[in-house]
């Protein structure tokens, strides 16, 4: 019975979501903000699975999540995090990586869950420099269409990979709305372990 309502709910979560979009807000960041139905799973259950999606290692090994803050009480989660678009290679050994920063806000009820994803910089790093090293640019001048900002930091090869990734934040944004959909509804540990 417990498997059928987490199809259940995985249905619901899959039917919603096809009608993500991705807007510009009043500060200019780009943003998903959804409101999802999650029948069957309790505000602990969706808890735990978001948690342990901010916590585990990211296939794209690239991104980066961090939780800010974190109730239960309140079903609130806050996150911040750097999720990789691509990478220009530049010699044999280094190139740079464009980075969306996003901001995640997930606040969780009984029967509905609200995800709030927002893009405010892009960040171009070095790879053969560390990562604090990196340039951020207002999300704005690399998307819908790269408008010819130029960074300050090596102005030539940051042009190219805005210009190559930068349409690509919203399909990003919507990557990770999916998998935290998928993991909102994931059964997560058995309850009887």
């Amino acid at each position: 019975m417990r498997k059928v309502i987490i199809l259940i709910a995985a249905f619901v979560v899959t039917i919603s979501s096809f009608g993500q979009e991705v807007t510009f807000n009043e500060q200019n960041e780009l943003q998903i903000k959804e409101v999802i139905q999650t029948q069957g799973l309790t505000a602990n259950q969706i808890f735990v699975n978001v948690q342990s999606l901010i916590s585990e290692t990211n296939p794209n090994t690239n991104s980066q999540f961090v939780i800010d803050y974190s109730d239960l009480e309140t079903g609130t989660i806050i996150s911040k995090g750097k999720y990789w678009l691509g990478f220009r290679k530049v010699n044999l050994t280094y190139g740079y990586d464009l980075l969306a920063d996003y901001n995640l806000t997930i606040r969780i009820k009984e029967g509905r869950t609200q995800i709030l994803i927002k893009v405010p910089t892009v960040s171009f790093r070095w790879t053969g420099e560390p990562s604090e090293t990196s340039e951020k640019v207002d999300v704005k001048h690399v998307y819908p269409k790269y408008d010819g900002y130029k960074p300050t930091t090596y102005p030539y090869y940051a042009k190219k990979l805005m210009k190559e990734y930068g349409p690509e934040v919203p399909n990003a944004m919507k990557k990770l709305y999916k998998t935290i959909c998928d993991k909102i509804t994931s059964s997560g540990l058995d309850d009887d372990f």
